[in-house]
């Protein structure tokens, strides 16, 4: 099983923090971070942890999304929004098979969860590789934060320990290649940017939708650290071409 991460984007009310922290020791996990919490640690996420202290105690504390998964090789975004562009989402169930089947232990998987109220913003689930939805009633699709948390982890526990499970999904697939890190994609996205406005492909001033279908186009890769060195090698060429013109 990939090493796991837990990410709350502000969350609003400590509290969530605590029972967040009991859902996730019940289905094995512990990896929980946070994004510009308003209250913590608060004396609330303590006493709603109970038995999950520890998993609180360690609780990482960053000031922004990119930092909190930058040596992830997904990063998921749990919403019900749907986007202009369509990008890989799956349901709880599928998103805990296909992570199973494809990562190991030495790759770290964060699995996003938006602020109570509002949930994420799409520049935010623009960082994200996958979409992960929990299916439920369409007229009323409102799940507490720590629900949310428990329906996810309770489907990776279930397809990778339970017995029943483990059959389902059949013998797990050997990572050879190391795949790229958020912060090195993230910085070939850049390069690419850099380098389409030189050639005049970009506008600048109108980015927008290329630079989205180009994130969608490179995320369903799920690109290897030797490939985002190849492309990043290419667009250096380009520039080097360029200053000789």
């Amino acid at each position: 099983m990939p090493s796991i991460q837990i990410v709350l984007v502000e969350p609003s009310h400590p509290g969530n923090i605590g029972s967040t922290a009991r859902a996730m020791k019940t289905m094995n996990l512990s990896q929980l971070a946070l994004v510009n919490p308003k209250r913590f640690p608060d004396p609330q996420a303590d006493w709603r942890a109970a038995g999950a202290l520890l998993i609180v105690k360690n609780t990482r504390v960053y000031e922004s999304i990119e930092t909190a998964v930058s040596q992830s090789v997904v990063v998921a975004a749990t919403s019900v929004r749907t986007r202009h562009i369509s990008w890989p989402t799956y349901t709880s169930e599928e998103f805990a098979q296909e992570i199973l089947s494809n990562y190991d232990a030495t790759q770290q998987v964060s699995i996003l969860f938006g602020r109570e109220d509002s949930g994420l913003t799409n520049e935010e689930l623009q960082l994200c590789n996958v979409q992960v939805t929990i299916p439920s009633n369409p007229e009323y699709n409102s799940l507490n934060l720590a629900m949310a948390v428990q329906i996810i982890a309770y489907d990776l526990f279930k397809y990778s320990v339970l017995k029943d499970g483990s059959k389902k999904l059949g013998d797990l697939v050997e990572v050879v290649e190391q795949l790229a890190t958020f912060t090195e994609v993230e910085a070939f996205y850049d390069h690419l940017w850099q380098v389409m406005q030189l050639i005049e492909f970009l506008d600048p001033d109108e980015p927008r939708e290329a630079v989205v279908r180009l994130r969608r186009l490179f995320g369903r890769i799920r690109l290897e650290h030797t490939e985002v060195q190849i492309l990043r090698g290419i667009l250096s060429h380009f520039e080097r071409a360029l200053e000789y013109k």
